[in-house]
């Protein structure tokens, strides 16, 4: 796919584009452009950005988008062909080579089994520790709001006993006040003067 890269850079400087006017244009990140001119494909995040940006920079540097994404696709088709070979005589190689296993003792394989369980277990107990981790820094977290928000509730129902307890003297006094109002008189100015001397 070097040569997709080759003609699309190609293309960029005929028409004397720089790679950061194209990438500040197209909005394709400036790594994705270079990439592509390279022709690692693989770089970019996946199939369906790779056409649309093939597609942006074909239309930008005035090559037909169809005919660029035509000659992406074969090359892929033709690379994914190589890759399915190679990796068929590789599973070959390996089911050749894996007649040696069918030679393994009783008790090899027995090991072997154990040991696949004792990774089963491991990987669980691992799974639980971390949720357990997980749920316990989430609980130290809620207990120093709990104890802040159990804290406010307290002192706002102090502040209500209080609150209600004033009134209930206030109403108390208010009426013993009239009552004693009632029975005594008041002084007049010379009794005020003989009292203050």
């Amino acid at each position: 796919m070097e040569d997709l890269g080759y003609h699309l850079r190609s293309a960029r400087e005929q028409l004397g584009i720089s790679i950061e006017e194209l990438s500040e244009t197209t909005k394709i990140d400036l790594e994705y452009l270079m990439a592509m001119e390279r022709g690692d494909f693989d770089a970019l995040p996946g199939p369906v950005y790779v056409r649309s940006y093939l597609r942006t920079y074909s239309i930008y540097v005035n090559l037909d988008p169809r005919q660029i994404n035509k000659i992406y696709q074969e090359k892929k088709q033709a690379s994914t062909e190589t890759l399915s070979r190679t990796t068929r005589v590789q599973r070959q190689l390996e089911h050749q080579n894996s007649g040696s296993t069918a030679t393994l003792s009783r008790s090899q394989k027995q090991d072997l089994g154990r040991s696949s369980e004792k990774m089963v277990t491991m990987s669980r107990s691992a799974v639980k520790n971390q949720t357990k981790k997980k749920k316990t820094s989430k609980k130290k977290k809620d207990s120093g709001f709990a104890k802040f928000y159990n804290g406010m509730l307290i002192v706002g129902f102090l502040l209500l006993l209080v609150a209600s307890g004033v009134i209930i003297y206030l109403r108390s006094t208010t009426s013993e006040v009239a009552e004693i109002s009632d029975k005594v008189k008041p002084l007049t100015v010379s009794e005020t003067n003989v009292m203050l001397r």
